[in-house]
């Protein structure tokens, strides 16, 4: 609980978290928090904060700052990286980022912006983890990187594969 608490951005690995700003490492922070204290709603909105300050970083790679202040939704920022992927540049979104970014919007980003919305501390734990999903997947390619991810965290360890040092700090147990 002290490792949610004062440093949830650990849950993710340290070249990932290099290539975060401080600021999306402080809304994931804070979404850890309150999801400690059973502030489930308050965790979710952190928690898409702190996706929306990586995607604008992510847009970074494939388009100019102008461009990028344009646009004022995470519909608009899905379809501008969806573009980015049929041009004849090297550098591409992954198809990977953006089904993890959709999935969070359709599923909690919009529908929690309402205020009749209220999340249970089982969506607000799911919506965390898939933040740190998504926001470890961007990372990775912020690093430069477009091959598959080498350790998946969390992720992987819903499917059954060795916890990640990141992850396993957060959970109290020794890597694999």
């Amino acid at each position: 609980m002290n490792k949610l608490v004062n440093c949830a951005h650990r849950a993710l690995p340290e070249t990932t978290r290099e290539k975060l700003s401080a600021e999306a490492l402080a809304e994931l922070d804070a979404s850890g928090k309150c999801l400690a204290f059973n502030l489930p709603t308050a965790s979710g909105f952190h928690a898409m904060r702190a996706v929306e300050r990586v995607i604008k970083s992510y847009l970074g790679l494939f388009f100019s700052q102008k461009e990028i202040q344009g646009w004022r939704n995470w519909g608009q920022y899905l379809k501008a990286l969806e573009k980015a992927t049929d041009g004849d540049q090297t550098l591409k979104p992954s198809q990977e980022a953006i089904a993890l970014l959709r999935q969070i919007k359709d599923i909690y980003r919009n529908p929690v912006i309402h205020p009749d919305r209220v999340l249970s501390a089982e969506e607000a734990d799911t919506l965390f983890h898939g933040t740190l999903a998504a926001i470890n997947r961007i990372g990775f390619e912020l690093s430069g990187n477009q091959q598959k991810l080498p350790g998946l965290g969390l992720l992987g360890m819903l499917r059954g594969q060795p916890v990640g040092a990141g992850a396993a700090a957060l959970l109290g147990e020794a890597a694999a």
